[in-house]
C-alpha cells in the first residue's frame, strides 16, 4: 500500500488537495507509474 506523507499541519487531506502544488515521487516505481497513469488523470492532472 502506497502513502503520500504530507507536512504536520497541511490541510491536504487527499490527491486532489495537492492539485496546483509541487510533489514528487520515486521514478520508476509501481506507485509512480500507478499515480502517473490513473490517479493524476482521474482528478484532472498530469505530469
Amino acid at each position: 500500500m502506497a502513502k503520500i506523507i504530507v507536512k504536520p499541519g497541511s490541510k491536504a487531506k487527499s490527491l486532489k488537495d495537492l492539485k496546483g502544488q509541487y510533489f514528487a515521487t520515486s521514478k520508476g516505481t509501481s506507485f509512480d507509474f500507478a499515480l502517473k497513469m490513473y490517479g493524476l488523470p482521474k482528478i484532472g492532472m498530469s505530469e
